[in-house]
């Protein structure tokens, strides 16, 4: 009997055990497979959506699964849920892209048909996940002493989390910003700078509401306090003080709008940037600079005199010892914001202000002794000058930047010349920041850079004939743009162009260098409209004019066709004639011109547009072609036929071809189409049928 109860005991609790059994495999190999399901069930529908427009039956399928999900319809989801939730912070960051997925998908379904646990809870919880997988590890200091991978840390911060906390914004609404902002806490850098980084990772959910100033006023209360914690939020921790700065610089616009935060804001990123042991860092000292040109443009473009002048007062405060310390690339957003408040400032303050900051560029330069980062010289002090002078436009503003160059530019130039070998790397990057700001203080100063006018053009010519910069043909097209008019000027702006154009047909051999060709090319339309007299009555412009027939049909890049398209556009665009006694008339020198070589020119000119002129700059091609007609239409019909019969067309037998240059040269010749809109539109489809995108019927339209 007892032999027996044992067996049968034993034979009982073996029973329960493989019923137990059965029961744990169907949970887990259910939860499991679901998640699997899931999982490769996204991924085979990215390849899906990846193939085509429309996936029919599959989006069916997904959306009948979800609903059943989102019902809670099916057994163990709560489970899946959990799995899905934990996907979403793994450390793998192709997992936590998948589960987001599912996350988008289920928000498509409406609040209604999901389960109650499966609405705000579930984001919530979300939130907790993702603000706990964004933050830094427990201890971090550097990522060499770290466990964690540092790549798949970033790409999650930048690529998942982002997404997913969209996702959470438009689902929890202002409840999402006061999460976030209740997770700042000094006490605690890692999940303070994960929430700030989260808040700024939800500010595309709110952009058109901060941009239209229409702020809902719980966000604006759970903005306010955001504020109010993370400026009384001790910045000893950089990442979490760049973090901040971020912050400011996504709610700029509604930082600007508000005087209770401007001034304590710019007075934190002034601080910030005065402190040695955090600006010293060149991540968070540009950060700080990059928010504080934000608040300034934003200050700026609210024209609100009080918010001017609060960040003139905060932002004029810093020490030349802390401009100094802090990376070249940081000072020059800096001074980008300060030039910024300085153009709305009054005559004065703006004065005042330039002496104190270009004076320490100046001595750098006279000494030769710049910033101890490795980026100090001579080319980052005039990257400073350029970002100072940037935005400095307004009535008072013009004297002040001439004044600055009669000191900066002789001392620029002594220092350029001193570069061995002239054309190296430095040599020319240098160049480029002396003629880029320069160009820029044209624009701004306009007649008021006239004193600097010898020494520019000593800085242009030699420095383009000794490295051929194209930096140098922007800076010669900017001054003949300003004071190309001046009578006086115009022997010395003809000279300049011949020396000039030299270099450049020296350059016309095997390979062009086309950007040196597209900048000489605008060299010449600027000529054309500012200073024609320096160009149409020379031996210059028979030049221009043999150069655009040589190098037309082998331009490649956009920039160089377009130039000399609309060079020639402009040249020949039909002009009034002299009416004072003694002035040369320009029309009649180009008409004369026409006749010597205009025939060349058409051919050439047709032959590029049927050929090589890019498709979307073949209507600027007509509007040059309408110019030349209402000079010369006969020319102009016998250089499109003598290109239409010369030219092998790949896509007309010979009698097509021969009929369709007889038709396109009867149409081009018609008055009531040459003059009007529709011109362009046919010598469009006119290339278009040359090319084969078009049959020959489609000009009969043009009768």
């Amino acid at each position: 009997s007892f032999v027996f109860f044992t067996v049968y005991l034993s034979f009982f609790c073996n029973l329960i055990y493989f019923f137990l059994l059965l029961l744990f495999l169907y949970f887990n190999c259910f939860t499991f497979s679901l998640f699997v399901y899931f999982f490769f069930f996204f991924q085979a529908e990215d390849g899906i959506r990846d193939a085509q427009e429309s996936r029919g039956l599959g989006d069916v399928y997904k959306r009948q699964q979800l609903e059943l999900v989102a019902s809670m319809g099916l057994p163990h989801v709560n489970v899946f849920i959990d799995i899905m939730l934990a996907a979403s912070g793994h450390p793998e960051e192709a997992v936590a892209h998948t589960a987001n997925e599912f996350w988008e998908v289920l928000c498509e379904i409406p609040p209604g048909e999901r389960h109650g646990s499966l609405c705000t809870e579930l984001f919530e919880r979300l939130m907790l996940v993702l603000l706990e997988r964004g933050s830094y590890p427990e201890n971090f200091s550097n990522w060499d002493q770290s466990d964690q991978d540092q790549d798949s840390f970033e790409r999650f911060r930048e690529y998942s989390l982002p997404d997913s906390m969209v996702l959470v914004g438009h689902s929890l609404g202002v409840r999402a910003f006061e999460l976030l902002t209740a997770a700042v806490n000094p006490e605690h850098w890692r999940r303070s700078e994960a929430a700030l980084h989260g808040i700024g990772c939800l500010f595309p959910c709110i952009q058109d509401a901060v941009t239209k100033s229409l702020v809902p006023p719980e966000l604006e209360q759970q903005l306010s306090a955001l504020m109010e914690k993370a400026l009384t939020t001790p910045a000893s921790q950089p990442l979490l003080a760049i973090a901040i700065a971020r912050v400011i610089a996504k709610f700029g616009m509604w930082i600007a709008a508000r005087g209770n935060f401007l001034d304590p804001t710019t007075n934190y990123l002034v601080q910030g940037l005065e402190s040695q042991s955090l600006a010293a860092q060149a991540s968070v000292a540009e950060a700080f600079a990059d928010a504080l040109l934000h608040l300034a443009r934003h200050v700026v473009s609210t024209s609100v005199p009080s918010g001017i002048q609060i960040m003139s007062t905060r932002i004029l405060t810093l020490s030349s010892t802390a401009l100094t310390r802090i990376s070249y690339d940081a000072r020059v957003t800096i001074l980008k914001a300060i030039s910024m408040i300085l153009a709305g400032s009054s005559a004065e303050v703006l004065v005042g202000s330039m002496s104190v900051l270009v004076s320490p560029i100046i001595a750098r330069l006279q000494a030769k002794s710049f910033a101890p980062h490795g980026d100090g010289s001579v080319e980052s002090e005039l990257r400073l000058v350029g970002a100072l002078i940037h935005h400095l436009e307004g009535p008072h503003t013009a004297a002040v930047i001439a004044e600055m160059w009669a000191t900066v530019l002789p001392i620029a130039t002594q220092l350029l010349s001193e570069f061995s070998p002239s054309g190296s790397s430095s040599h020319t990057a240098t160049l480029t920041a002396l003629c880029g700001a320069l160009a820029r203080s044209l624009t701004l100063a306009g007649g008021c850079m006239a004193s600097c006018l010898e020494s520019i053009a000593a800085l242009a010519l030699p420095s383009f004939q000794a490295t051929q910069a194209p930096c140098c043909q922007v800076l010669v097209s900017k001054t003949v743009e300003v004071f190309g008019a001046e009578q006086s000027l115009v022997a010395q702006f003809q000279q300049l162009l011949e020396a000039m154009a030299a270099v450049v047909y020296a350059g016309v051999g095997d390979a062009l260098d086309e950007e040196i060709i597209a900048q000489h090319f605008n060299l010449l339309t600027q000529y054309t409209i500012y200073c024609p007299q320096g160009l149409i009555p020379t031996q210059n412009l028979a030049l221009s004019i043999q150069l655009s027939n040589t190098v037309l049909p082998r331009l490649s890049q956009r920039d160089s066709v377009r130039n000399c398209l609309t060079f020639l556009a402009k040249l020949f665009e039909p002009s009034e004639p002299a009416s004072t006694e003694g002035c040369i008339d320009l029309d009649a020198f180009i008409n004369t011109g026409l006749g010597h070589w205009g025939g060349e020119m058409l051919v050439v000119l047709f032959t590029a547009v049927l050929e090589a002129v890019p498709i979307e700059l073949v209507q600027s091609c007509a509007q040059l072609l309408s110019c030349l007609a209402r000079r010369d239409i006969g020319s102009l019909q016998q250089g499109l036929g003598t290109a239409l019969t010369s030219l092998p067309c790949p896509h007309l037998n010979q009698n097509d071809q021969a009929l369709f240059g007889q038709e396109a040269v009867r149409l081009i010749a018609n008055p009531e189409l040459i003059f009007s809109r529709r011109f362009r539109a046919f010598i469009l489809d006119l290339v278009k049928v040359w090319r084969g995108d078009m049959t020959r019927d489609a000009l009969g339209g043009y009768h």
